[in-house]
C-alpha cells in the first residue's frame, strides 16, 4: 500500500482516489452512497 509523506503526495493521492471513486460510480462497479472521498468533498463546506 501506498503511504504519501510529503503535503504535495497527500493531495495528489486524495485526488486520484476521488478520480477512481468517480470512474468507478460512472462504470456502475461503486454505489454512490460508498463513496466516501466524494462524499466529503462535496459536505465538507455545509458543516
Amino acid at each position: 500500500e501506498i503511504h504519501p509523506e510529503t503535503k504535495e503526495e497527500k493531495s495528489l493521492y486524495e485526488g486520484a482516489l476521488r478520480r477512481r471513486q468517480l470512474r468507478l460510480i460512472l462504470g456502475g462497479r461503486m454505489k454512490p452512497d460508498d463513496a466516501t472521498e466524494l462524499k466529503a468533498l462535496f459536505t465538507a463546506g455545509k458543516k
